[in-house]
């Protein structure tokens, strides 16, 4: 029966097992870190001298645990689109392995904070850095203060639905108007009117979103107390 041994990655249990005098991973805690959301799928990229079972004791007795050697936590590590996937091969390689070695236990970086400050001291990319920023803001002073510094770095963007609210019209009339001064396009020099956005993370479909400009030509449209002219 294999011992674990858990260290803690930004708050997430991180299993090691060793097998003779080599470390390995606990393939799902690792693909957790990483955000590889299928573990299984993650795995069959992997040679088979580069992942393994081990039988280990667990809260729920005696069972097999996928695990991955020290190159296929690196495969791993290069298939993850993560900013902290460097952090936290640097965390591995300098503080886990080493301290496995000497049979010894590690924590990473105690609070978001830490965990945060080490991406950015790792991450080179410009939107990256201002994304760990970001988030460094959220964790120290709140998620009130990170939005207002989202909203601050990225403007206020409305959609068709928010002006329709806004001047007491329809989508549609709102749409009218954006055809005939074609504001979705670039044929007025720019695109300071607005942006296309898409509707979620990873998805194709995308929505027109009018910037504060965008908005402003819009109300010109529209009187006190009118609805739409048209």
């Amino acid at each position: 029966m294999n011992e674990l041994t858990i260290f803690e990655y930004a708050k997430k249990p991180v299993r090691t097992v060793m097998k003779g005098v080599e470390p390995w991973f606990v393939a799902k805690d690792v693909c957790d870190v990483l955000g590889l959301m299928n573990s299984r799928e993650a795995l069959s990229s992997l040679d088979e001298d580069e992942k393994g079972v081990s039988n280990t004791d667990t809260l729920g007795g005696k069972q097999e645990i996928a695990v991955v050697s020290e190159p296929g936590l690196y495969k791993l590590i290069f298939r993850s689109r993560k900013d902290t996937a460097k952090a936290f091969t640097r965390w591995v390689t300098h503080e886990v392995l080493p301290a496995l070695r000497r049979g010894e236990t590690v924590s990473a970086p105690k609070t978001k904070t830490d965990a945060l400050l080490a991406a950015l001291g790792e991450v080179k990319n410009a939107d990256a850095r201002q994304e760990i920023v970001v988030s460094l803001v959220g964790a120290e002073l709140g998620s009130e203060a990170e939005k207002k510094l989202r909203t601050a770095i990225e403007g206020r963007y409305y959609t068709t639905q928010d002006l329709a609210r806004i001047f007491e019209t329809t989508a549609p009339a709102i749409n009218k108007i954006a055809r005939a001064c074609e504001l979705k396009t670039y044929l007025r020099g720019s695109n300071e009117f607005g942006r296309w956005q898409r509707v979620r993370e990873g998805c194709v479909d995308r929505i027109w979103v009018y910037s504060e400009v965008g908005k402003d030509f819009i109300s010109r449209f529209f009187v006190r107390s009118l609805k739409c002219p048209w």
